[in-house]
């Protein structure tokens, strides 16, 4: 699969700059422009091949009450995703979990990986900056039976980032409304943007005031009918806390793109220990 940012200057600046930052014209009204574009994007980005997806967030909540202070948490990421035209996928790079005044850094390596002997494999790799030393490794497969191992306790952590992608990976916001799994959505005011065939930019922004103030800001780049890139920006404040949100993405195809599980992954089949390090 979002420090404390002021959004609101940064949404004046980013529509009045889209024409300077080469998005291209303007073609919000033009449906059928609009609708081409997003069934090309659709399908290429449907296609198997190797891709990496680059991803740097960051999400914090913080407590207006000086005494809650002790409650407040800040995650921060900086993760590669990639796959293959096989349906593999990888995960790797770093993680900071922040609760009060403690503070873990973890450096992962997640790989999923469908190897024919023992099917799908999940093979997670753990560590701790401070102490290169301290390795854990979990190793689980589809015929075995269900244990919780490291990738269970990194993979709602992980959630958040790869959900990003995900949502950016597909031109949703092409229509005034969105169907998801939760009901229909009504898509935020949007400008599209495009600078010729296979080019779409979509800025969304959206503020709401009153005691529980909230703004958002998002932009998402297609180029050749392929993600190019894309950020999010959130804030929303309420009596008792903010909470602040902001993702940046960068993507590219990598066409001979292969992921396999590292050497020796057989050799840790049977030596899983949970671990409550991660929550």
């Amino acid at each position: 699969m979002k420090k404390k940012y002021k959004i609101l200057p940064l949404l004046g600046i980013a529509v009045l700059s889209s024409c300077t930052k080469g998005y291209g014209q303007e073609i919000t009204s033009d449906k059928a422009r609009v609708a081409e574009l997003g069934k090309g994007i659709s399908e290429k980005m449907n296609e198997k091949t190797g891709f990496e997806a680059h991803i740097v967030g960051y999400m914090g909540t913080s407590y207006n009450d000086k005494e809650a202070a002790s409650r407040d948490t800040k995650y921060s990421w900086d993760v590669y995703y990639h796959g293959d035209d096989k349906g593999n996928i990888s995960l790797g790079g770093g993680m900071s979990i922040k609760s009060g005044e403690e503070k873990m850094d973890y450096s992962f390596n997640l790989f999923q990986v469908n190897d024919p002997e023992y099917g799908e494999v999940n093979y997670t790799e753990l560590y701790y900056p401070g102490d290169p030393a301290h390795k854990q490794i979990d190793v689980h497969y589809a015929n075995e039976s269900n244990e919780a191992g490291y990738m269970d306790e990194l993979s709602g952590v992980l959630a958040i980032p790869i959900a990003f992608y995900e949502e950016a990976c597909f031109p949703y916001y092409l229509g005034d409304e969105v169907t998801t799994e939760y009901g229909t959505v009504t898509v935020p005011p949007r400008k599209l943007y495009s600078n010729g065939d296979g080019n779409l930019t979509i800025e969304m922004s959206d503020t709401k005031e009153g005691v529980n103030k909230s703004s958002s800001y998002i932009r998402v780049t297609y180029d050749n009918y392929v993600l190019k890139d894309a950020v999010f920006e959130s804030t929303k404040e309420s009596t008792y806390n903010t909470l602040t949100e902001k993702f940046e993405l960068n993507y590219k195809v990598l066409p001979n793109y292969k992921i396999a599980l590292p050497d020796g992954w057989k050799d840790h089949i049977g030596e899983r220990t949970t671990s409550s390090m991660v929550s």
